[in-house]
């Protein structure tokens, strides 16, 4: 046997894949998992609860704030549309000062491509001053 094909042999042995046995597996699994909780914990907030049993008072006047985004589509005309039907800007504002929302609901304008950047940035403005919380521009991925 040549000097060459006993040292080819001998990467061979040393580079040999190795089964893993599935106790191995299990703790890669378990690290894995671990890990995530980890992730989680130091993400979460937690919110301190009182020493002692607190029953909340029922509001009678206050109506239940939404946790749905309200949801305003402008056409590619300027013409906008709420809850399904058409509506003008000013009407719109108004209509939107009296809304009751979550902190994290806010509204999602659906803008259509043909609308001016300016147009959009105007109706935000507005809706803005409406104090309604997060505003998302919906967009569609490109292709």
């Amino acid at each position: 046997m040549s000097d060459f094909s006993r040292r080819a042999s001998g990467l061979a042995k040393r580079t040999a894949y190795r089964e893993q046995s599935s106790d191995e597996q299990l703790l890669a699994l378990i690290n894995v998992v671990f890990l995530l909780l980890i992730f989680v914990l130091i993400n979460a907030t937690f919110i301190p609860q009182p020493p002692f049993a607190v029953e909340l008072p029922i509001s009678q006047s206050a109506d239940e704030a939404s946790n749905q985004p309200l949801t305003i589509a402008l056409g590619a005309d300027g013409q906008l549309a709420w809850n399904g039907q058409q509506i003008s800007s000013d009407a719109l504002i108004e209509a939107l000062r009296g809304q009751s929302l979550s902190a994290e609901a806010g509204v999602q304008l659906h803008a259509h491509s043909a609308v001016p950047a300016t147009t959009v940035l105007k109706l935000a403005n507005q809706i803005e001053q409406a104090d309604l919380g997060r505003i998302d521009v919906i967009l569609r991925v490109r292709q």
